[in-house]
């Protein structure tokens, strides 16, 4: 004889998987001209049509669901513009009514305890981010030391917590519900007692998945989950104070920490994979390592990928902490230049060329970061991999870069090329007077964090 207990485990166990009793959804629309409505999922941030109908006589616009089809975020079209968000989620009946002319505005759920909290919480939001628009939009006109900025400081702050305080009130209505967390996920923490920016982004990351349930596979059938991924991450990092190689082993702790909470395998299946689709073409060795070691069958995207693991394994030469290779050049003037006889603190070697916007954008840009770190013993070695090398030295000119200009050709022969492993550019090492690598930057902005800290 099966349990009460086991009947509840075995319901639950469907309903995260998606599987429940025909559901009908009804949209009546006051004022009807007989457009045809279209009803749409949301497969992650994908859009996927489900069926479309025109309305009856009265206005009704009908659709049904199999008992197969996908719990989650639903979408609802109205003519070519009009539409509304709703939550599909263990309910056999779900109706709603509303004017053809306001769709959203003038929506009412007449049936679904799901959808009335979501329509609730849909309206909070709009109405809270209108308000901080308009805060933020006057703050541009005022600098922060104006009595005036404090006080529309004051004013978003406060609207904040009455967002943060009314939602955790929606969220708590109802713990059986979906769409409680769906709200959860979709609020950000918020935060009290942060002296900066920095800190509010700590306390914030701190926070940032409390109250959300990672075993309900259902989440993937939302825009929020993986975006929130990436949010999280982003909000772990404080550009103006981390350089490259912290930046690296922040993210790698942030996302050991997320893994590491409970959550479904299909959910943690997801998380991995995006994460791998979204580090895999850039050069932070410490998370891709992370990912290949504790990532599980969803790393193999890495794994699988032939050119990424014969790049990282080039890359594990060139990390911090190894000696660079030493070379010989003809520079733009002067004399040959061997790196190792140059007898600065710190050299900065960099690969760039003018046919990439970013390096084009880039290396201007660093000529104040010469300028502040010359004097303390920083050397920049730029060395172009252009063809056309009259238009490059045109460009050195005309920049009027003060430090040491090179070209090579990029034969996949040439020593330099192979040593540094010259992929892709700008491709920048920070070594020390003994050659040693002791930072990867990827921008300029790096490069001053990490002088600031050694000089």
């Amino acid at each position: 004889m099966i349990s009460k207990t086991n009947i509840a485990l075995i319901a639950l166990l469907f309903s995260s998987f998606g599987v429940f009793a025909q559901t009908t959804i009804e949209l009546k629309v006051k004022q009807s001209i007989g457009s045809k409505a279209k009803l749409s999922r949301f497969v992650g941030k994908e859009i996927e049509v489900v069926d479309s109908c025109r309305s009856n006589e009265d206005g009704v616009y009908k659709f049904t669901l199999t008992k197969n089809a996908n719990q989650g975020l639903y979408r609802m079209v109205v003519g070519k513009q009009s539409s509304f968000d709703f939550i599909v989620a263990n309910e056999p009946e779900i109706k709603f009514e509303t004017v053809v002319f306001a769709v959203e505005d003038s929506l009412k759920v007449l049936v679904s305890k799901e959808n009335k909290v979501f329509v609730e919480y849909s309206k909070l939001k709009r109405s809270s981010e209108q308000h901080l628009w308009m805060l933020g939009s006057l703050q541009n006109y005022y600098t922060p030391e104006q009595p005036f900025a404090e006080q529309l400081r004051n004013e978003k702050q406060r609207v904040e917590f009455e967002f943060s305080q009314k939602s955790q009130e929606l969220s708590r209505i109802d713990t059986s519900l979906f769409v409680l967390n769906y709200i959860n996920l979709d609020t950000r923490p918020f935060v009290v007692g942060a002296t900066s920016e920095c800190s509010y982004k700590a306390l914030m990351a701190k926070d940032w998945w409390n109250g959300v349930n990672l075993n309900d596979d259902r989440l993937l059938n939302t825009p929020l989950l993986i975006k929130n991924v990436w949010d999280y991450l982003e909000n772990s990092i404080c550009d103006d104070i981390y350089d490259k190689e912290q930046q690296d082993s922040i993210f790698a702790l942030q996302i050991d920490y997320l893994l590491k909470m409970q959550m479904s395998e299909r959910i943690r299946s997801q998380i991995v994979g995006s994460l791998c689709r979204g580090f895999i073409d850039t050069d932070y060795f410490g998370v891709l390592n992370y990912l290949l070691n504790n990532g599980g069958e969803a790393a193999s995207i890495l794994r699988s990928d032939n050119e990424f693991m014969a790049r990282f394994v080039l890359e594990k030469n060139l990390a911090v902490g190894n000696k660079s290779y030493d070379f010989k050049v003809k520079p733009i003037s002067g004399k040959q230049f061997k790196l190792s006889a140059d007898k600065s603190k710190y050299k900065l070697v960099v690969f760039w060329s003018i046919w990439c916007p970013h390096c084009v954008e880039m290396m201007p840009s660093m000529i104040s970061i010469y300028n502040d770190y010359k004097a303390n013993g920083f050397e920049i070695v730029a060395i172009s991999i252009d063809e056309e090398v009259d238009q490059w030295k045109k460009f050195v000119a005309d920049k009027q870069f003060p430090w040491i200009n090179m070209q090579i050709n990029a034969d996949y022969d040439n020593p330099i090329i192979i040593k540094y492993n010259v992929d892709e550019t700008p491709k920048m090492f920070l070594v020390d007077k003994n050659l040693k690598i002791v930072s990867r930057p990827s921008s300029a902005e790096q490069l001053r964090l990490k002088l600031k800290k050694l000089l």
